[in-house]
């Protein structure tokens, strides 16, 4: 494939692990099958697997990781909430993403104010740390 392009996919996971999982899976499926050349990902869904969310330190580490994954792959980030809710996890990918000049998409009018102002706060290096 030529000319790809990788898709990091923005979306809470915690809370209800198994309903998330299959909200991010059918967006993976949804953009591989109708995106040609596009690579959709949610890296964080993989680390889950082998890393405790509940444990502060392994959290910390897969969060690293997917800032690790941004500086090198430089993706399309797309941000997902069905529900309106960005949670402290996303609030920190939001912030890393625009730090690291990735191109920021908001897959729901109900967030985009809020994700604008995340931007807006990292970019005037404001922004708490999540």
């Amino acid at each position: 494939m030529s000319d790809v392009k990788y898709v990091y996919i923005c979306h809470k996971l915690g809370n209800n692990i198994e309903e998330n999982s299959k909200k991010i899976n059918d967006i993976c499926r949804k953009i591989a099958l109708e995106e040609p050349n596009t690579i959709p990902f949610a890296p964080y869904m993989h680390f889950i697997q082998f890393l405790n969310d509940k444990v502060s330190e392994e959290r910390e580490l897969g969060l690293t990781y997917n800032l690790a994954i941004m500086i090198d792959l430089k993706p399309e980030f797309r941000v997902y909430s069905e529900d309106g809710v960005i949670t402290a996890g996303m609030k920190r990918d939001i912030v890393s993403a625009s730090l690291t000049n990735l191109e920021i998409i908001c897959e729901n009018k109900a967030i985009e104010k809020d994700v604008e102002q995340l931007i807006g706060l990292a970019k005037m290096k404001l922004a708490p740390e999540y």
